[in-house]
């Protein structure tokens, strides 16, 4: 599952690569998602992914259809309110990201963040600087309470980037100032 899946590049991918396993992109925005979502009833020998589906919801209130139905959880450059409920911690957004995660399920946070860049929506959003302190400090007990035990977090090395599979991803390409840091929580 991805969560603000924006463009649906990761689902569409994923889904093309691993014919055998169903992939669900979510996102509040429908706008980016016609696209990807007309591309998916093609034939798959001409771009289709029958095992793609593309659902319009926030996060917040996600449908109780999906309850404990995935395995993983792929949150990916978030942005405005979601980032904000994943870095604040937003407990009542974690807890829902938890209701649709399988029991050991991966939750895979990954964001970019500048803070000369990217001063201006971290002041909207009302999120500070986020130092690499920030996971131990403010997130670990937050996602706890919530049932995602953070398991790894760091930086990722520029060569790991292309796995991720999303535009914004491809774009970081070209930025020398741009660090992607990760975080990997289990459900439990």
């Amino acid at each position: 599952m991805d969560i603000g899946t924006g463009d649906g590049r990761f689902v569409y991918q994923m889904a093309r690569s691993n014919p055998d396993k169903l992939y669900i992109g979510i996102d509040a925005s429908s706008e980016a998602l016609v696209k990807v979502s007309e591309k998916t009833f093609r034939n798959p020998k001409h771009g289709g992914a029958k095992n793609a589906i593309f659902l319009q919801a926030r996060v917040e209130s996600l449908p109780e259809e999906l309850n404990q139905i995935a395995d993983e959880v792929h949150i990916h450059f978030p942005w405005g309110s979601l980032l904000a409920a994943m870095l604040k911690p937003d407990e009542a957004v974690l807890s829902a990201v938890r209701r649709v995660c399988k029991r050991d399920a991966l939750v895979e946070l990954v964001t970019s963040i500048d803070p000369s860049r990217d001063a201006g929506e971290l002041q909207r959003i009302g999120l500070g600087s986020v130092e690499d302190t920030h996971v131990t400090d403010v997130l670990f007990e937050p996602y706890k309470r919530a049932g995602l035990n953070i398991t790894e977090h760091g930086i990722m090395p520029p060569d790991k980037w292309p796995s991720l599979c999303t535009s914004w991803a491809a774009k970081l390409k070209t930025s020398g100032t741009r660090h992607v840091r990760y975080i990997i929580a289990q459900a439990f």
